[in-house]
């Protein structure tokens, strides 16, 4: 009924890192096709994300039932007041988001030669 429990034999460890991980991938790439700085990839975040929804779920919800956001595993748990490894899906996507954020901005983000670094916060 669309909650979110982890799959037979997986560890909690194992799972915060599946979301982390695919949580990761949905911002990163979010991140990539929404940027105003990058010209290569203008018409293309619809399918672009789409796609990277489609690929994360497929591969993880066997694992972890795929939640790559906490609200997502929140309406359920409320719902069937099933609280069991529920920090699982908030600590998961909270730090698989961070890190993407901060590899975007770090190293991935694309600099543009006649703007000042000053209006960037």
């Amino acid at each position: 009924m669309g909650s979110t429990n982890l799959g037979g034999g997986v560890t909690v460890g194992q799972g915060v890192l599946i979301e982390a991980i695919v949580t990761f991938l949905l911002v990163l790439v979010v991140q990539a096709v929404t940027d105003s700085k990058r010209n290569d990839v203008k018409g293309w975040a619809p399918l672009a994300i789409g796609l990277t929804i489609s690929v994360a779920h497929m591969a993880a919800i066997p694992i972890t039932g795929s939640s790559m956001n906490p609200a997502r595993t929140f309406g359920p748990a409320v719902i069937f007041d099933d609280w069991s490894n529920h920090w699982v899906y908030w600590v998961g996507p909270i730090a698989g988001a961070l890190i993407a954020g901060g590899v975007y901005k770090m190293g991935l983000r694309p600099r543009v030669k006649d703007e000042e670094e000053s209006y960037d916060f």
